[in-house]
């Protein structure tokens, strides 16, 4: 499961992140981008690496996630994340029930 420290501010950070098309980033930029992220609003804080990947499995996972079209590309020789559906959103989903 993943870490619920400023959960709700990852995934936001990350839609973001996977939405680009201009310039994607690969697994460590992502990590660098979300860290720098959370530090300038929570001063000294950030994730690690598992996390990350929890978090990019959760965004994948249909049952119990986002069941987000994450997917793996070469960009410029590298291996980037992105939605394969360029118009998806986790903010575009619906709230289930309990939410």
């Amino acid at each position: 499961m993943s870490n619920s420290k400023h959960a709700h501010y990852r995934y936001n950070i990350l839609d973001n992140c996977f939405r680009r098309r201009e310039r994607p980033l690969n697994f460590q930029e992502l990590l660098d981008e979300v860290n720098e992220k959370i530090a300038e609003v929570y001063s000294g804080e950030g994730i690690s690496v598992r996390t990350l990947r929890d978090d990019i499995r959760l965004f994948r996972d249909p049952e119990n996630g986002f069941g987000a079209p994450v997917v793996v590309e070469r960009y410029k020789g590298k291996e980037v994340y992105v939605y394969a559906d360029p118009e998806f959103s986790i903010a575009k989903k619906r709230l289930l029930p309990d939410e």
